[in-house]
């Protein structure tokens, strides 16, 4: 919850005075990943003469861990004209010791149904709510994975509401540029969106966001379609479905990529969850032939209980991702697992927390390669184990 304190600004050089509002509020996560040990190494087959090597332990403390946006501590600054048609938004951010503009700085102004905002802005009317993990460290999927936010770095939004329940955005945005770009190459990376909500139903949206890439030869990517649903319909949950299609011919021939998200609660239980398919990606495993697509699959979860004087969690995540490729007489293939999870205490206080755990991720990446009826198999094995600590504050 954000702290407000009024202002009154009085204008001294005119016979009116007007008054505003500023509003302060923060927030910032940090904390350490604690005596964390990783260890790999590979076991080789079939090439005459079987190997299996491990690279040295590592023994490391990190203080900028990712879940923490590497260690960030921050605060807002928010201001309101009397009448509410004008304003402003800026967040400053020291991530891992290093102070910056934040996520926002910008002017806003309201005409009627239509708000115009100029600079640095983040418009979320129509972005996914599930995906922040919180102190978890299985951030695979952030609420962007749902449905992408408008957020030009150095640009301008607008949005229009002139119905209930209809949204319409629309975002351009000069940061490639440094503040000066062509004017072709700006409208090729527009984004434009719109959505409309039916109260505690549901919400229907679409999207289409440009990358700026000439498309002259028909080839390369220029954009990513977007369309989600959000259903509200179930009472103290959220269940929000998301696709993504590239607009490329090539990457992966224009597959798509799937989410299916929820959270909700029940008494003293809390739980999310998320499901999906990345079928638009595309590499290649033999260095002659041309990008094959990559689909990964996979699942996050995670469940907190309240016991009152503390909360307990666990969450996880689990990922496969399966690569093949032939090309003459080469037989290459690549499957790789992707496992985490941790499990933690944390207490909370009225603006906050603090919490401590114990985590391990390890992966399994598996590859074959034949030719001329020889086969050579791989297994390459990472683990990490660590104890992460931390808290984090909102106002």
């Amino acid at each position: 919850m954000k702290k407000i304190i009024g202002i009154a600004a009085i204008a001294a050089m005119v016979a009116t005075s007007a008054f505003a509002e500023i509003t302060f509020g923060a927030w910032g996560r940090s904390g350490l990943d604690l005596f964390g040990i990783g260890t790999s190494g590979t076991k080789t087959e079939g090439t005459g003469s079987d190997t299996e090597t491990w690279a040295d332990t590592t023994y490391n403390t990190t203080a900028t861990p990712s879940w923490a946006s590497g260690s960030r501590v921050g605060f807002s600054v928010a201001g309101t004209s009397e009448d509410g048609n004008i304003g402003f938004n800026v967040n400053v951010d020291a991530n891992g010791g290093s102070w910056g503009v934040g996520d926002q700085a910008k002017i806003w102004a309201n005409l009627g149904f239509v708000k115009v905002q100029f600079g640095k802005i983040q418009l979320d009317d129509l972005r996914g709510s599930i995906g922040d993990w919180g102190n978890r460290d299985i951030s695979w999927k952030g609420e962007d994975a749902v449905f992408t936010r408008f957020q030009p770095s150095l640009g301008a939004t607008i949005s229009m509401t002139p119905i209930e329940g209809l949204f319409v955005g629309a975002a351009i945005d000069t940061s490639s540029g440094s503040g000066t770009v062509e004017t072709k190459a700006m409208l090729k990376a527009a984004q434009v969106g719109a959505g409309y909500t039916v109260k505690d139903v549901v919400q229907l949206k679409a999207q289409f966001i440009g990358n700026g890439t000439d498309n002259d030869d028909g080839k390369y990517q220029t954009g990513t379609l977007e369309f989600g649903a959000d259903l509200l319909m179930i009472k103290n949950n959220l269940v929000e479905i998301g696709f993504k299609l590239p607009m490329a011919e090539d990457n992966a021939n224009g597959y798509f990529n799937a989410i299916v998200s929820a959270k909700g609660s029940a008494d003293k239980l809390a739980y999310k969850a998320q499901v999906y398919g990345d079928f638009a990606q595309g590499a290649k495993l033999i260095t002659t032939t041309e990008n094959e697509m990559v689909p990964t699959i996979g699942i996050n979860f995670g469940a907190e209980y309240d016991l009152s004087s503390f909360t307990v969690g666990l969450t996880g995540g689990y990922n496969i991702t399966f690569q093949s490729e032939s090309k003459s007489g080469v037989d290459a293939s690549l499957v790789t697992n992707a496992l985490l999870g941790e499990l933690y205490a944390k207490k909370g206080f009225g603006n906050g927390y603090i919490f401590a755990g114990v985590a391990d991720s390890v992966s399994f990446a598996v590859g074959s390669l034949t030719y001329s009826g020889d086969t050579a198999k791989s297994t390459t094995t990472k683990n990490s184990f660590y104890i992460p600590v931390g808290a984090e504050y909102w106002f």
